[in-house]
C-alpha cells in the first residue's frame, strides 16, 4: 500500500515471536502478576520487557502529567480495579514515555473485563485529542466496544443540554448492511453513511444550513418588505406536482427515469416516477417539500400570523441544521463558544415568536433588543462556521469526515481505506481481539503512515482466527511468507 510505514509492524511481529517461542518468558511474567491478583479479576498488562514502568505508572514522569491525570480522571469515574488500571496508565502515558515503548500488549482472561478496560483507554485518548484507530478483527466486535465508548463519552459530556455535541470527533464506518446499525442504539450518530447523508443535505445551496442562516437574517431586518413580498407572490391555487418541480430543477430527469425503467422492467416492476425522485434524488424531495410550505401559507394571514409563521418556519429549519452541525462536525469546526451562540441564538428566535403573539405592532425596547441580539449572534455564526469549499460530494464529505475525526472505528481489513495522501495521521492503533487476527491481515492497520504506538489487546487461548477453506488457507500462508520476507529481506 502506497505510503505505508514498517516500523510499528516489525516492532509488533518482533514481540509476537518472543511471546510464541519463549513461553517460559509470558508464563514467567502471567505467574508473577496472578500472585499479586486473583484470577477471576486480573488483567494483564505485558510490556516488551515483561514488566511495567513504576515510575510511569505513579505519574512521577512529568513529561505526561496531563495524560496522567485525563486518565486517572476515567479510571476513578469508571471504577477499574488495580490491574484495569495499570493496563489503562501504561497504556496512556506510552505517547511520553521516556523508555519509548512503542508497542504494548493487554492480555486478560475471559471476564477480566478487557472491553471494560478498551473503552475506558479509548475515552482517555479521546479527551486528550489523540488521533487513534480502534479496530478487531470482526463487525462485531468492533461494535461491542463501539457501543461501550459512545456510552462512556455521552455520559461525560460536559454540554447535557446537546448530548450529542462532540460526537463528531469519532467514526465508525463499515458495511451497513452487515453491522445493522440500526440495532445499537446511539450509534446511528458516529455511524459514517448517515454522517455523510445528513450533512450532505445540511450544506445544500439550497436546503442547507447557509440558506436558511441568509434567510432568517434577512427576514429579521425587514419583516415589513418580508410580508408585502408575500402577498404579492402567493398563488395557493398553482403548486406544481414533484414531478414538474423536479423535471425543472433536475436536467434530464426524465431521460435518467426511462434508463432506469428499462434495465427493471425484465426482472420487477419498475418504481413510478416520484419513488425514483425519492431513492435518487431526496435532496429535491426536501426542496420540493420546502417551496409546498411557502405556497401553503394562507393568503389571508395577517401581517402578525405571518411573522409568527415565518420566526417559527425558520426556527424549527435552524434548529434542525444546527443539531446536524455540531452532532457531525468536528469540534475543531464546531467550538464550545460557537454552540452557546447556536444555542443562545435559538432561544432569542423563539422569544421573539412569543412575543408576536402578544402584539407584534407594540413592540417593547426589550422585543427589539431581543431581537438586534439574535441579529447578532446570527451574523456571527455566518462568519465563525468556515468550512472547505468543495463538501458538495458523498466521496468528498466522507474524506473530511476520517481526515478531521479524533477516533475512528472499523474493522481491521477495511483500515485500508485511511490510507490517504490528504489523511491526518494516526498516533496509536488499538487492536482488540488481536489474538483472532491472521498475520497477514493485521498488517493493513499496523502499516499507516505517521503511526507512533501500537497497543494489542487479547487472550491468545481463547479461539484463534480460523480458515475454513484449505486453498484460502495456502493463499493466506503465502501472503504471509511474502510479507515477511518484504520486511525482512
Amino acid at each position: 500500500m502506497e505510503g505505508a510505514d514498517t516500523n510499528i509492524l516489525k516492532k509488533v511481529l518482533g514481540v509476537v515471536s518472543t511471546v510464541r517461542i519463549n513461553k517460559s518468558f509470558v508464563f514467567c511474567s502471567f505467574s508473577k502478576l496472578l500472585c499479586m491478583k486473583k484470577h477471576s479479576s486480573s488483567f494483564l498488562c505485558i510490556l516488551q520487557n515483561g514488566e511495567n514502568c513504576h515510575i510511569c505508572l505513579s505519574g512521577e514522569n512529568s513529561s505526561h502529567g496531563r495524560a496522567y491525570t485525563v486518565a486517572q480522571t476515567i479510571i476513578s469515574a469508571h471504577n477499574l480495579n488495580e490491574s484495569q488500571k495499570d493496563a489503562v496508565l501504561s497504556s496512556v502515558t506510552m505517547k511520553k514515555c521516556k523508555h519509548n515503548d512503542d508497542i504494548k500488549l493487554l492480555w486478560g482472561p475471559p471476564g477480566t473485563g478487557k472491553t471494560k478496560t478498551v473503552a475506558s483507554l479509548l475515552l482517555s485518548l479521546f479527551k486528550l485529542k489523540t488521533k487513534t484507530l480502534a479496530c478487531a478483527p470482526t463487525n462485531n466486535a468492533v461494535l461491542e466496544v463501539a457501543v461501550r465508548l459512545h456510552g462512556l463519552v455521552k455520559d461525560s459530556a460536559d454540554t447535557p443540554e446537546c448530548e450529542t455535541y462532540g460526537f463528531g470527533d469519532i467514526v465508525l464506518f463499515g458495511n451497513s448492511s452487515r453491522m445493522k446499525i440500526e440495532s445499537y442504539k446511539g450509534l446511528e450518530t458516529v455511524f459514517l453513511d448517515n454522517r455523510v447523508d445528513d450533512l450532505l443535505r445540511c450544506f445544500s445551496p439550497d436546503i442547507g444550513w447557509k440558506y436558511y442562516l441568509e434567510s432568517t437574517i434577512k427576514f429579521l431586518k425587514e419583516p415589513e418588505e418580508a410580508y408585502v413580498s408575500y402577498k404579492n407572490s402567493v398563488d395557493v391555487e398553482n403548486v406544481m406536482s414533484l414531478e414538474e418541480f423536479a423535471k425543472r430543477r433536475i436536467k434530464n430527469a426524465d431521460i435518467a427515469y426511462g434508463s432506469y425503467k428499462k434495465r427493471v422492467r425484465k426482472n420487477r416492476d419498475p418504481m413510478t416516477f416520484e419513488q425514483f425522485l425519492v431513492k435518487k434524488y431526496a435532496h429535491i424531495v426536501d426542496l420540493y417539500q420546502a417551496y409546498k410550505d411557502d405556497k401553503k401559507l394562507s393568503s389571508g394571514m395577517t401581517m402578525e400570523q405571518f411573522i409568527k409563521q415565518r420566526l417559527s418556519y425558520f426556527g424549527e429549519k435552524l434548529k434542525k441544521l444546527m443539531r446536524t452541525l455540531y452532532t457531525h462536525l468536528p469540534t475543531s469546526f464546531i467550538p464550545l463558544n460557537v454552540l452557546k451562540n447556536m444555542l443562545r441564538a435559538m432561544n432569542l428566535l423563539k422569544s421573539l415568536e412569543v412575543s408576536i403573539l402578544q402584539n407584534i405592532s407594540k413592540h417593547t425596547n426589550s422585543d427589539n433588543q431581543d431581537r438586534d441580539e439574535c441579529l447578532e449572534l446570527l451574523n456571527i455564526l455566518s462568519q465563525s462556521i468556515s468550512l472547505p469549499n468543495d463538501l458538495r460530494s458523498k466521496y468528498a464529505i466522507s474524506q473530511f469526515c476520517l481526515n478531521n475525526a479524533c477516533l475512528v472505528f472499523c474493522t481491521a481489513s477495511s483500515s485500508f481505506k485511511l490510507y490517504k495522501k490528504e489523511m491526518t495521521p494516526f498516533r496509536y492503533v488499538v487492536i482488540d481481539e488481536a489474538a483472532q487476527l491472521k498475520e497477514c491481515e493485521s498488517t493493513i492497520p499496523l502499516q499507516l503512515p505517521g503511526l507512533r504506538r501500537g497497543i494489542l489487546i487479547g487472550d491468545e487461548r481463547q479461539l484463534p482466527a480460523m480458515v475454513k477453506s484449505k486453498v484460502r488457507g495456502v493463499v493466506i500462508l503465502i501472503v504471509t511468507i511474502v510479507y515477511f520476507f518484504v520486511l525482512y529481506a
